[in-house]
């Protein structure tokens, strides 16, 4: 294809006007990753070589021009006005506007499975490289399945999934593989978050859960072409889970979630394809103080999925979200004030063989435990993780993972210091030695 021949040249041009761009700023999230950048790039304005140059794009000049002055109101973060670039994602034409503009793209408008694959394409055509927010399997494997190897030869990362629903575990399991002593066999993350009160979150988060649940079997068939081998047995079986169940070692009553569970199974087959690595056998839980709460939390999920597997129970949810959802949703979602009072906590257990154990001959005896703290996990952490990815990807192009491609965090930065730029922006990291016990 010509403009693959065309990519493939400005793939060297370096003299674009900006940096990053956020698209879909005036979107609830959009806000959130806005400031976020706006606050990375004020940390970085003294050193006048690594000024970062940042635009917004949409739909809604007003809008973003109003952005642009809550945001200098609200936090005194200055930014030039007239750093807005017009997007529809209708017009092809104009979203290929905004990806030939810089060198970065922040994609936030969700869901993705409405018009993410148009913004990628813009970004392929463009030599633009492309994070997103996405928790929608079906978007991030398709593209994957039908971009990655035209981003690989045009040298693009395409790099999906960076919010708090997969970046953190998939980066947190890629540095347990890097520092554990010996043979990881699997890894379980158990997360809780800490709020007061009821905490809605934004209709454009239930939107991407509906359409997810929604086009199931879409995610069977792409699975089935992606990979068509499957992965070898682990080494040693990992038992399942009851559906809720109470964990000894962190006191904690849990159950299954699964979210996150997709990147890192692409992460993990990645590194089995590439360098022969055996599989490790990842699971997550939510974690919840009593059982009361996590049945009622089972409850009100239980009726999200009966809702979204109809189109129109889907299409009800969408236009009565927060009735339906008695407040747990809201088309204006959550207070900045309400956010600041939310936090997470995810404990990471690793559990495998010393490096003098022969895995075939032996159950694992040894464990790692890493915890990982961080604000709001919905919207404030995303918003500082697609930030550290969109970052990582303008000042460490060249330690990314290959040339190009559509990768998962884990795999696209895993020589990078993206984790080091987590931590200076309020996710702390922190290990516990083999047998040490401790509450979330």
């Amino acid at each position: 294809m010509e403009w693959v021949r065309q990519a493939r040249r400005a793939s060297w041009v370096t003299n674009k006007p900006y940096d990053v761009i956020v698209y879909g700023a005036t979107e609830y999230v959009g806000k959130h990753v806005v400031e976020e950048l706006a606050r990375v790039a004020q940390l970085e304005y003294e050193d006048e070589a690594n000024t970062i140059r940042w635009g917004i794009a949409g739909s809604d000049v007003d809008a973003m021009k109003k952005l642009l002055k809550d945001l200098q109101r609200d936090t005194g973060l200055q930014h030039d006005p007239n750093a807005i670039l017009i997007a529809n994602p209708e017009d092809e034409s104009s979203l290929e506007t905004v990806a030939a503009a810089t060198k970065v793209l922040i994609n936030c408008v969700i869901p993705y499975a409405d018009h993410g694959e148009a913004v990628v394409q813009a970004c392929l055509k463009n030599a633009c490289n492309h994070v997103d927010l996405s928790t929608e399997p079906q978007f991030s494997e398709g593209i994957q399945l039908k971009h990655h190897q035209v981003a690989e030869d045009m040298g693009v990362h395409v790099v999906g999934g960076c919010g708090f629903s997969s970046l953190p575990a998939d980066i947190a399991t890629n540095y347990i593989l890097k520092h554990y002593e010996g043979e990881v066999n699997s890894i379980e993350a158990y997360g809780t978050f800490k709020s007061y009160g009821i905490v809605p979150l934004h209709t454009s988060t239930l939107n991407a859960v509906l359409e997810t649940v929604g086009n199931l079997k879409d995610m069977h068939d792409i699975r089935r072409q992606l990979f068509p081998k499957p992965l070898p047995q682990p080494r040693s079986t990992l038992s399942a889970r009851s559906p809720v169940f109470y964990h000894e070692n962190i006191k904690m009553w849990a159950t299954p979630y699964s979210a996150d569970e997709a990147v890192v199974m692409r992460s993990t087959h990645y590194r089995y394809k590439a360098d022969g690595r055996y599989p490790v056998v990842f699971r997550s839980y939510f974690a919840f103080p009593s059982l009361i709460v996590i049945l009622g939390f089972l409850y009100g999920f239980a009726f999200l999925l009966l809702m979204a597997f109809m189109p129109f129970t889907r299409a009800i949810f969408k236009r009565f979200p927060e009735m339906i959802s008695s407040g747990y949703f809201s088309k204006e979602g959550a207070s900045k004030k309400q956010l600041r009072k939310m936090r997470f906590d995810t404990t990471f257990i690793a559990n495998g063989w010393p490096p003098d154990v022969d895995p075939r001959k032996s159950k694992p005896n040894k464990t790692m435990y890493i915890k990982m703290t961080g604000p709001d996990p919905t919207y404030h952490t995303s918003a500082i993780t697609v930030v550290a990815a969109a970052i990582t990807l303008l000042r460490e192009k060249a330690e990314c993972t290959g040339k190009g491609g559509v990768l998962t965090p884990a795999i696209a930065f895993a020589n990078t210091d993206i984790l080091q730029r987590l931590v200076d922006r309020g996710i702390t990291l922190s290990i516990r030695k083999q047998d040490d016990k401790f509450q979330l």
